[in-house]
């Protein structure tokens, strides 16, 4: 895809992640389907605002492992555990405004994650953001060429079991533009040195 290729950034960056993850799965060779609840703040590099998206969604995996649970596997992350975002997010092809914050409300979210968990575990994750509409769901085939931005993000998490897969996954953005929390909140100034400039 070209915006892997010829990437123009935004000035939007994922700042880490949080949740929850319960799946039913196959023992051993792990066939998997599970329900998430997300939370993903994102960073302005220019404005010093930060955003909480709010994600739900459902997923589908493959992979080997075992849960300690049986057929069930739960995986959890908290704030404080170790994860950022991989540079900044992307235009998507057909995108070139500036993106605002009403740009991610009701969003739907494609995500592509590889993980590898041994009680506590990692993952790499692609986000691919997409604003609903009868054009965006038109030709399924193409979802991801339809993405108004695109991003990278990794994280740790702790789970009952061991396993290595990967997974894709849905999520539906719930927050309204109305309803974005903290939409205007800047971040502290001594985390970009914003002091500094000010005086």
């Amino acid at each position: 895809m070209l915006m892997f290729l010829v990437p123009r950034s935004t000035q939007w960056r994922i700042a880490g992640s949080h949740g929850v993850d319960v799946q039913a799965e196959t023992p051993i060779l792990n066939l998997a389907v599970g329900a998430s609840y997300m939370k993903l703040p994102l960073d302005n590099d220019q404005t010093g605002e930060r955003l909480h998206l709010q994600l739900g969604g459902t997923s589908l995996g493959a992979g080997v492992g075992q849960s300690l649970l049986g057929l069930v596997d739960v995986e959890f992350s908290l704030p404080e555990f170790y994860g950022d975002g991989l540079g900044r997010l992307v235009h998507g092809l057909e995108s070139y405004e500036p993106i605002v914050p009403e740009d991610f409300a009701l969003n739907l979210v494609l995500m592509l994650s590889v993980s590898v968990k041994a009680v506590v575990g990692v993952s790499f994750t692609r986000a691919f953001f997409l604003q609903p509409s009868a054009e965006t769901f038109a030709n399924p085939a193409g979802l991801l060429m339809a993405a108004h931005c695109a991003g990278a993000f990794y994280g740790t998490h702790v789970g009952l079991g061991l396993s290595a897969g990967v997974a894709i996954s849905a999520y539906v953005v719930s927050n309204r533009w109305s309803t974005i929390p903290s939409v205007h909140e800047r971040r502290r100034p001594e985390r970009r040195g914003l002091r500094a400039e000010r005086r």
